[in-house]
């Protein structure tokens, strides 16, 4: 299952510029995601998987 997740910081009052959009983007991205994916990827690696 593939999940989009925006950042909180993006949702805002006003429309922030698109430059801004996609910095916010990738920060999340490299602080949140990359580390869950990590995770989740070395844990599921180690269980044997139920036939």
């Amino acid at each position: 299952m593939r999940l989009i997740v925006v950042p909180l910081s993006l949702v805002k009052a006003r429309q922030p510029p698109l430059s801004e959009i996609v910095a916010q983007f990738f920060v999340h991205m490299l602080l949140i995601g990359l580390p869950i994916a990590f995770i989740v990827r070395y844990f599921s690696a180690k269980r044997p998987r139920l036939a």
